[in-house]
């Protein structure tokens, strides 16, 4: 195995940290970074480098810029998002000249929606609970009389 220098985002989760020491430990060559200065990782022996991100939720385009300056700047063959990093880097993935782990946006989007998850789960054969789609209050008279069995989710 030849290693790789791989950059894994959101250090402040201690999955972060998890995944620095275990990539570290097979050789690799980690780099950490996160949009909130010092977190606990950026201070492992495991972390190579640190490197303090723009939030994402404000400005997608600096952070999309800021990633791709950090993966020239280091031969980052790849990342790893954890946590909400993840639907960032995927709307940005096309942008990054890297091996981002991370499905597309549209893609991403279809699991975290609760419901078409459900859809994605049967198209593949999978055994699913029996949901329904309310998007209005109206709907919910109609399902007054098993509400105690049922599960709601806004």
């Amino acid at each position: 195995m030849t290693p790789k220098a791989i950059l894994v985002t959101g250090a402040r989760a201690p999955v972060a940290l998890h995944l620095a020491r275990l990539l570290q430990f097979l050789g690799h060559r980690v780099h950490l970074a996160c949009s909130i200065p010092a977190p606990m990782a950026a201070c492992s022996v495991a972390c190579h480098a640190f490197h303090l991100l723009p939030p994402p939720c404000y400005d997608l385009d600096n952070d999309a810029q800021t990633l791709s300056r950090i993966v020239l700047e280091h031969a980052v063959d790849q990342i790893i998002p954890t946590c909400e990093d993840v639907s960032y880097l995927g709307m940005i993935k096309h942008c990054i000249d890297a091996d981002i782990w991370c499905p597309d946006a549209d893609d991403l989007a279809r699991v975290h929606d609760k419901f078409a998850f459900i859809a994605v789960a049967r198209d593949l054969s999978l055994s699913t609970p029996d949901a329904t789609l309310i998007t209005a209050k109206s709907g919910l008279s109609s399902l007054a009389s098993c509400a105690n069995d049922q599960v709601f989710k806004l």
